[in-house]
Formats: structure tokens, sequence, C-alpha cells
């Protein structure tokens, strides 16, 4: 099962497509540490020209700085990409899985963004009560321990915590830091038998071309750093009549001072950009 080559817009990114399925979900890495699951995206990443490795279900992006030109290096990576491909080495699972959570501030100042070197999930699951968590073990543990957390969004390797006034982060993040890590590392379950909620899952249903032009630009052009702020983005729908994307936002995202300005300035700019005289406008129906 070999891979296919293709271009993107951004010079610096290039993509390697496959006909079969690498993988459940979408998994970045940025750091050797956030690697230690991916022995390929870790090889990857010891090159002083590679920025980012990017493994989705049905192609693996790679995003390299200006040090290089994408000639003096593709026939190479392909080599390693069609390598790790075929014979298994994209994700290791054989071996125990040693944790380590590091904290990050998001643009919300109520939430706080608690990263972990090893995947969490293949979902984006988001609870804003304590009841909706009691299903999900780790939400569950982390309501229980920590009365002052109001919502909990889990997405791949993070979880992002909003909390209400009672406390000030600085108080109160290296003690959640610590919990997780003895959590995870003395085996608590993450997710255990919860079942996605249809209202929580990607829409099971046929996308229009346009629809997934667009998918394919947030995917590529938007997610990465969204994610980065501890949040995510999805497509609901796009109508055609009034030229407008509907999202819905995750995490730090949603009720984000600044989350009006990154849909308007941003992605609605860059959609207007790429997408001209189909996508005039970007709305979100949760705020």
């Amino acid at each position: 099962m070999k891979t296919q080559i293709d271009r993107t817009e951004n010079k610096n990114i290039i993509k390697f497509s496959s006909e079969d399925p690498l993988t459940e979900g979408s998994h970045s890495f940025l750091t050797l540490d956030q690697a230690e699951s991916s022995p390929f995206a870790k090889q990857l990443l010891q090159f002083p020209f590679i920025k980012e490795v990017y493994i989705s279900p049905f192609f693996i992006a790679i995003e390299k700085t200006d040090l290089v030109e994408w000639e003096d290096v593709l026939e190479d990576l392909k080599e390693m990409v069609d390598d790790a491909v075929i014979n298994g080495k994209l994700f290791s699972n054989n071996k125990p899985k040693s944790y380590s959570i590091y904290v990050e501030m998001t643009p919300n100042p109520r939430v706080m963004k608690f990263v972990s070197n090893n995947v969490l999930t293949e979902n984006n699951i988001e609870v804003k009560t304590r009841e909706e968590a009691i299903n999900i073990p780790i939400l569950n543990s982390l309501y229980n321990q920590f009365s002052f957390i109001q919502e909990i969004f889990i997405s791949e390797n993070y979880l992002s915590i909003t909390k209400d006034t009672s406390v000030e982060w600085e108080e109160v993040n290296m003690e959640i830091r610590e919990y997780l890590f003895n959590y995870l590392q003395g085996g608590g379950e993450i997710i255990g038998d919860y079942k996605i909620q249809p209202a929580q899952a990607k829409q099971n249903r046929e996308y229009s071309d346009v629809e997934t032009k667009i998918k394919e630009i947030l995917e590529e052009y938007v997610k990465p750093s969204v994610a980065s702020d501890g949040g995510n983005i999805e497509l609901i729908e796009y109508n055609s009549e009034n030229k407008t994307a509907y999202m819905i936002l995750y995490g730090a995202c949603s009720g984000c001072p600044s989350s009006t300005a990154t849909l308007k300035n941003g992605i609605q700019g860059l959609l207007g950009e790429m997408m001209p005289g189909i996508v005039e406008n970007v709305e979100s129906v949760n705020g």
C-alpha cells in the first residue's frame, strides 16, 4: 500500500495520500515528546527541517521549514512514508505507555489546556455538566476531584478544562496536572465503554463538493492552530443561498472572547480568499 504525493496550496506542506485508512482520528506531532506513540513521526521530527507531522485517516501531511526545498528531500521522505505505512510503523502499541502532562494557556482566560504525550481519544467529547460526565471515567474523576470545574473538552491528546470564578488558574493548574499524571500513569480508564453521542459525533452524511473543500481547508490550515489553543472546529453545513458556512466550536473556542474575531477575521477571510464568490460568511452555531 503505497501513498500518492499531493502538493498543497501551502508551499511548505506536502501530503502523502492513501486510498486505504491509515488510522482512526487525526494526530498532530510537533515535538519529540509528543511523538512517543509514533516511531514514524519521531524519526521525522529529528530532522531539523521538519516542523510538524500530521497523520489523518487518509493522508499524512508533513510541514517543513524554509531550510530546504522539497525537491531535495521528497524522494527520501516518500520512501520513509511508504515503509512506515506498509510495515505498520506509524504507531507503536506494544509497550507500556509512559505519560507526561504539560500545561498550556489558551486565549480563553477561563480555560486551561492539559496536554499529554500520548493520544487519549480518537473523538471530540465535550461535557458541560457533572451529570454529562458520569459515564466517561477520566472526566467523571476530574469532576469528583475538583469542585471548581465547569466544562471539559477532550480531543486527541489534550483536555481543555473550564473553571468557575472561585479559584485562579495559578492556584490549581499544577494540582490538576499532577492528578492527571497519576491517573493516567496508574492505568486509569480514559473513555471506557462510553459511546459517542449523536450530537457530538461527526455528521454521518454525504458532503457536497463545496462542503468537502471547506473541510479540507479547515483540516489543513485551521485545525492545527485551533487545537494548539485548546479547541476544535467542525463544519456543520454550507448554505449556498446565503453563501454561509456554519461551524460548531469546541473547548477553549466555545465562549472565548476572541472566537468571533477568529471566525470573522481569520477563518472567514481564509475561506473567502481560497473559495472566492462561494464562501462569503462564517457563522458559529454555538457562539
